[in-house]
């Protein structure tokens, strides 16, 4: 006859036995021949703007960013957390913790063998917990948005972000909106990542 001990014992070597196992699957079918960089800054400091320069200058075509897989001037897969109504929806969305979304973005990632990606975030572990979501290998570098960007640049971009309600992200112009009831309501316009350039070479 099994007691109770006996019984919680067999249990916990069970729920043991099936986490190791579970974590030993997610490892071996994690995407190898990746180098993963991030970039982390708290939100409305500019990260989304310098992402395009920095992917540019490291020789990254991939950027992860507020739930969406871009490559250049395209969004391949994935769904921007600024088209969630709620707060907690566009945090989940942001993670990848939907697991269509997550798949999706992880099918695109293998299908085009990439090399390098950079990852966007508001902390090291966030981006941490999104390299572990998409099945990416630890991270091989992390840069805080103030190696990259001067004081006055960062305030000038939460300044833009809090009280003219932009937010800049590498894709084509559109306009989300987005509406949370735990915080005011902005107008999300994401422009030309080369508009500022074309309109260097117009003054020149």
């Amino acid at each position: 006859m099994v007691t109770a001990k006996e019984s919680s014992e067999n249990q916990w070597v069970y729920q043991t036995g099936k986490e190791i196992y579970n974590f030993l699957n997610r490892v071996k079918g994690r995407l190898k021949g990746i180098t993963v960089y991030a970039l982390v800054g708290k939100s409305g400091t500019g990260k989304s703007f310098r992402a395009k320069l920095l992917a540019e200058k490291l020789g990254i075509p991939y950027i992860v960013d507020d739930g969406l897989l871009i490559f250049g001037d395209t969004i391949l897969a994935g769904r921007s957390a600024k088209q969630e109504k709620l707060y907690v929806s566009a945090i989940k969305t942001a993670l990848f913790l939907n697991r269509k979304q997550r798949e999706e973005v992880i099918k695109v990632l293998r299908e085009r063998k990439t090399k390098k990606i950079l990852l966007l975030g508001t902390s090291s572990k966030m981006v941490e917990r999104l390299a572990s979501q998409l099945d990416l290998p630890p991270i091989n570098q992390i840069i805080q948005i103030e190696e990259i960007a001067n004081q006055k640049d960062i305030e000038a971009a939460i300044k833009s972000r809090f009280e003219e309600g932009k937010h800049v992200i590498p894709v084509p112009a559109i306009e989300v909106k987005r509406d949370y009831a735990q915080i005011l309501s902005e107008s999300i316009r994401i422009f030309f990542s080369g508009e500022k350039r074309r309109d260097g070479d117009k003054k020149s």
